[in-house]
């Protein structure tokens, strides 16, 4: 069930190349959507766990 969720999440959101959007939060979002739709995607784990580490970076950077 959450696999078909997500699937639709990324096909119709943002297709498979999240980053593209620049916006950090958004990119995890999706990215979370991919990575369910396919644990073993090591592209899209690498990509969300980049996106995780720029939007923690620019909280802490903000405060």
């Amino acid at each position: 069930m959450h696999t078909d969720r997500a699937r639709r999440y990324v096909d119709t959101l943002g297709g498979a190349d999240a980053r593209a959007a620049e916006d950090d939060g958004w990119a995890m979002e999706l990215l979370t959507h991919r990575v369910r739709i396919d644990t073993s995607d090591k592209e899209a784990r690498h990509l969300e766990a980049e996106a995780m580490r720029a939007w923690g970076f620019r909280k802490k950077k903000n405060m």
